[in-house]
């Protein structure tokens, strides 16, 4: 009986090492595929392509019903732009790079 227990117990540790292993390789996934997405939507928002956006190019596309919906999408619900806009624009320079999105909208969503 013990020899079974003790089987039964290394097995049980080996599949909550494998479980571990596979939620941090779902989370780095998870991030990735955040970071692409957000990435895709800045190209999107950057109308004039000059790889920054103003508050008025913010508060313009941030309004569009499928920008909305994408954002919803992915948990980001946006109730104002400015405010968003201001937590996303990290040196507080005015404008946002794509990786100021994209840190700004990871902070915000969660994804680590």
């Amino acid at each position: 009986v013990a020899v079974i227990t003790s089987v039964f117990i290394q097995e049980t540790f080996k599949t909550a090492a494998m479980d571990d292993r596979i939620m941090m390789l779902n989370k780095i996934r998870a991030r990735k595929s955040h970071i692409k997405k957000v990435g895709s939507l800045f190209k999107h928002l950057d109308k004039d392509g000059d790889g920054v956006l103003d508050i008025e190019q913010f508060r313009e596309v941030i309004q569009d019903f499928n920008v909305q919906t994408w954002l919803a999408a992915m948990d980001l619900e946006v109730q104002d732009a400015f405010e968003l806009f201001s937590l996303v624009d990290k040196d507080g320079d005015g404008v946002i790079d794509a990786s100021e999105l994209v840190e700004g909208m990871t902070r915000l969503k969660g994804v680590a």
